[in-house]
């Protein structure tokens, strides 16, 4: 489909769109995970029980931010008679504006939760522009 009908007052976006579709058909739904705004801050909120700080790798790079698991080999010996919890390896990218940050990451009661925060720059936040009257 043409991108450009998508949205045709956006110009020169196209590859901001082909990085969108490309995570769209890549990202699972493991582990779960929840997004909640509350004015300029973002949370994302992962259900990792089970896990400790030392299993998660959070990363940001070039405006892209990863969230992983690498679940490693199991215990040999062990005989497992049901298997309702799942430990399995995972990873979560997440698209990041320019003007994102992150503030904190937290794991408490199998609950990831990282906050991020919008930061607008004075030169870009919205201002009125006076305009003068000539004699």
């Amino acid at each position: 489909m043409n991108k450009l009908f998508l949205s045709p007052k956006a110009l020169g976006f196209e590859s901001l769109f082909d990085r969108l579709e490309a995570f769209q058909k890549e990202q699972s739904s493991y582990p779960p995970f929840d997004v909640t705004k509350k004015d300029d801050k973002y949370f994302i909120t992962f259900a990792v029980a089970g896990l400790t700080k030392e299993d998660i790798k959070i990363e940001l790079e070039n405006g892209f931010l990863s969230v992983s698991h690498n679940a490693g080999e199991e215990v040999i010996g062990e005989e497992v008679l049901h298997k309702g919890i799942a430990k399995r390896s995972f990873i979560q990218r997440f698209t990041l504006s320019e003007d994102i940050v992150i503030n904190d990451a937290k794991l408490s009661n199998g609950l990831l939760v990282i906050e991020l925060q919008r930061i607008i720059p004075e030169d870009k936040k919205p201002k009125l522009i006076e305009i003068t009257q000539e004699d």
